[in-house]
């Protein structure tokens, strides 16, 4: 099967022409940097399913007169233009089953369906009541090779209502467990389980691994293909998860990477080591610092500027303390981005309780940066002199964005910002100076 997509004058994108050839693998992932035109190749697709579904899920700005979009499967096209307001196409494809697409948040049937499902409690109740349900097997292999727990959902249980499979728990005195009271991450795995068991040949599935640690997503990917397989489906789906793009390179899954050069965009089938390069900027580094926010970062890259070392150090903000603490693990397990004495997480001060006594973590003199700012400027700025830049009412995340949007007005360095940090806070930060020291040149 070979899927093709054009797209002209779509939102603030000129031009799209992108192939998927699911001759040599059944599984195709897609990736770039946010906002150069992935979802825009999936709604395309939707549209085969629904002509208005950009419509339904864009600004009203996002087509114009100008817009056209041809989607060719095999040797069918299917071509839509501006027509009234909306795009319309005079070609239909009849066969409804033989496409399924899963769109991101907050459009998408996982969730979606995750606020619906009480409206079929009732009818569920009296059908567990009565015994009409029966063991779901192949739910349970599937979990079971996703979490590799075989006792959690043993017992899972299947029973349809109006066509649809539903699954629950069983539990003591005739009370059960929905599949939406399980975790996110469960509940979306359900659901991607539904939709590569359902009768459609074609799936799209847009950021597949939602809700999903590491270790899960590479067990997805392995279970996802084993189905492909028996089943003779294709699946095109996005990730940005380095953990899941590793995996699936090494099975030689193809990585379509877009990229977005003046609003055109150009696709060209990538290595796992050109996606570490380009997306994440690990190659040729020695040592690296993954922390949770950006602001931890340029402080820890200005601590490093001061610091003589014969390393290549590379520091990258993750985004949230568990995300981090993931990742170091993945690594540690897998070492996909480096060996594992060669990387160290640097994590805020409030995370010394749950992560403080990790060898691989190094604790922030800080529990927050932009919140010590903000208390500086609030409680203690006869001291400090730092500027008002912000409503009375902002938040400490408010204030510390206006002070680095204005700073240069108020003839204010980086530098001098976080030597205001580090006011009553000497001791600390002596450790971490040397925390960080020993790290990067042991």
């Amino acid at each position: 099967m070979i899927v093709s997509i054009d797209i002209r004058a779509l939102q603030h994108l000129a031009e799209i022409s992108v192939i998927f050839d699911f001759s040599r693998d059944p599984l195709i992932c897609m990736t770039s940097k946010n906002g150069v035109g992935k979802t825009s190749i999936i709604k395309a697709l939707a549209l085969l399913k629904d002509t208005a579904i950009i419509s339904k899920t864009s600004s009203a700005f996002s087509i114009n007169e100008n817009t056209q979009i041809d989607v060719k499967i095999n040797e069918d096209v299917y071509m839509f233009r501006f027509k009234d307001g909306d795009l319309d196409t005079n070609n239909v494809l009849r066969d409804e089953a033989f496409l399924n697409v899963e769109l991101p948040i907050p459009y998408g049937k996982r969730f979606s369906d995750f606020p619906s499902l009480g409206s079929i409690d009732m009818t569920l109740r009296e059908k567990y009541l009565r015994g009409d349900y029966e063991d779901a097997h192949e739910l349970i292999a599937f979990l079971n090779s996703v979490y590799k727990d075989v006792h959690k959902f043993q017992n899972l249980k299947l029973v349809n209502i109006k066509g649809v499979n539903y699954y629950f728990l069983p539990l003591e005195n005739n009370r059960y467990i929905r599949e939406d009271y399980f975790s996110s991450g469960e509940f979306f795995v359900i659901s991607i389980f539904k939709m590569i068991t359902s009768s459609s040949r074609l799936i799209i599935i847009d950021e597949i691994d939602v809700s999903l640690d590491s270790s899960a997503q590479v067990s997805l990917m392995n279970a996802i293909s084993n189905i492909c397989i028996e089943r003779n489906i294709k699946i095109l789906f996005t990730t940005h998860s380095l953990a899941i793009i590793k995996t699936i390179y090494e099975y030689g899954t193809p990585i379509i990477y877009l990229k977005s050069e003046n609003g055109a965009v150009s696709h060209n089938l990538v290595s796992y080591s050109f996606i570490q390069l380009e997306m994440f900027g690990f190659q040729g580094y020695d040592k690296f610092i993954l922390t949770e926010d950006v602001t931890l970062e340029s402080y820890i890259n200005l601590k490093l500027s001061t610091m003589a070392t014969n390393n290549r150090v590379k520091v990258i903000y993750i985004g949230g303390c568990g995300n981090v603490i993931d990742l170091m693990k993945r690594n540690a397990a897998t070492g996909f981005i480096c060996s594992s004495k060669d990387a160290i997480a640097v994590l805020d001060g409030d995370a010394q309780a749950k992560y403080g006594r990790r060898a691989d973590v190094i604790i922030s003199p800080y529990d927050d940066i932009e919140d010590e700012i903000f208390r500086k400027y609030k409680e203690e700025n006869a001291l400090y002199n730092l500027p008002d830049v912000a409503p009375e009412n902002a938040k400490s995340k408010a204030y510390w964005k206006k002070l680095q949007e204005n700073r240069k007005a108020h003839n204010l360095t980086r530098k001098d910002i976080f030597t205001i940090l580090e006011h009553g806070f000497e001791a600390k930060v002596s450790a971490f100076y040397q925390a960080i020291h020993s790290f990067i040149n042991r």
